[in-house]
């Protein structure tokens, strides 16, 4: 990114931060994925009204869901971490659920954006030996609205897209649940 501006940097590290798997020793991966090889796949409704009808929808279901997450996945109701990049981080302990506010903007690793001699910005990173979010016994599944989950042994994982993506068979199922397919999802 020699001519990159301020938000193309700003973009490729949100995009780093909570959408990235696994990417070797002390590169771990973000927590709303089934496992660090997997995928971060988002399903959601577009009513046809344009991004602000959508986000409108969105907010309202999130909303209306709170409450309901909070008791399902253990996160605090009231003052839980939001921001996760604002809380500090050594790289060596992981942040229960139960500290987090059910709707979490992640981080996955050590990155920081500091402004060059020559005014340009440059990113610094650093390993860790733990996750930021302890959730690898979730499989993904993390309330998070937009995270399409599958039936699983033990419950229910993030869906993990192969090469055929979104195709019809899978697509089906994860709108319409409650269709009597075996491959069902939430």
């Amino acid at each position: 990114m020699r001519r990159a501006e301020p938000e193309h940097w700003i973009y490729a590290l949100v995009s780093l931060q909570t959408q990235e798997g696994f990417l070797g020793a002390g590169n771990y991966g973000v927590s709303r994925m089934n496992g660090g090889f997997a995928s971060r796949p988002g399903l959601g409704i577009d009513p046809g009204r344009g991004p602000g009808a959508r986000f409108v929808r969105d907010v309202r279901r999130l909303v209306a869901a709170r409450d309901d997450i909070v008791r399902h996945y253990g996160y605090r109701s009231r003052g839980g971490l939001a921001l996760l990049w604002l809380e500090p981080w050594d790289g060596t302990s992981s942040l229960p659920s139960a500290r987090l506010d059910p709707f979490y903007v992640e981080i996955c690793r050590r990155v920081r954006l500091v402004a060059g001699g020559d005014g340009r910005l440059a990113a610094l990173a650093a390993g860790s030996k733990a996750a930021r979010v302890e959730a690898k016994l979730l499989k993904g599944d993390t309330g998070d609205p937009w995270t399409p989950c599958v039936p699983d042994k033990e419950g229910y994982k993030a869906l993990t897209l192969y090469a055929g993506g979104f195709s019809y068979r899978r697509l089906v199922p994860l709108l319409f649940p409650h269709s009597g397919d075996a491959d069902a999802a939430r």
